[in-house]
């Protein structure tokens, strides 16, 4: 169980704290030291810059090759594909369009004729119902079938 701190435990803890901040001081200073020996980090050693310059080179001569000779072709060989399929779908969907439109003209077309001998029906409908209002009515001025508006 913890002790409740009270002002005369305070120094006591505050003693031990500061006891293990000087081991651990002491540890530092002998962990540097060692690192100092093993020579630290290697690709900061400026001994070893020329074997690292050498690597560098081969592996950028190695990864350049890679890619100009094998992924960019692949690449470019993809994205022409990808071309010449829009440019095929592109041109379906413009002769499409131009069929839809010369549908959508017939259609209209037809549509007109049918109104045109639809309106041409109905005016002989009410011609012929309006002579047979005047022959009922014995030839009244009021008996006419109005037209629709």
């Amino acid at each position: 169980m913890a002790q409740p701190r009270t002002p005369s435990t305070v120094p006591g803890q505050l003693c031990r704290i500061a006891g293990l901040g000087a081991g651990l001081a002491a540890l530092v200073p002998g962990l540097a030291a060692a690192a100092e020996d093993a020579g630290g980090l290697p690709q900061l050693d400026p001994a070893t810059f020329p074997t690292q310059l050498v690597w560098l080179a081969i592996s950028f001569v190695l990864l350049y090759f890679l890619l100009s000779r094998v992924t960019l072709p692949r690449v470019a060989r993809v994205v022409a594909q990808r071309r010449d399929r829009l440019k095929t779908q592109l041109g379906r969907a413009e002769n499409l369009r131009a069929e839809t439109a010369a549908l959508a003209a017939e259609t209209d077309r037809r549509l007109a004729a049918a109104r045109a001998e639809a309106n041409g029906l109905i005016d002989a409908a009410r011609a012929e119902a309006n002579r047979r209002l005047k022959a009922a009515h014995g030839g009244g001025a009021r008996a006419t079938v109005a037209r629709r508006r």
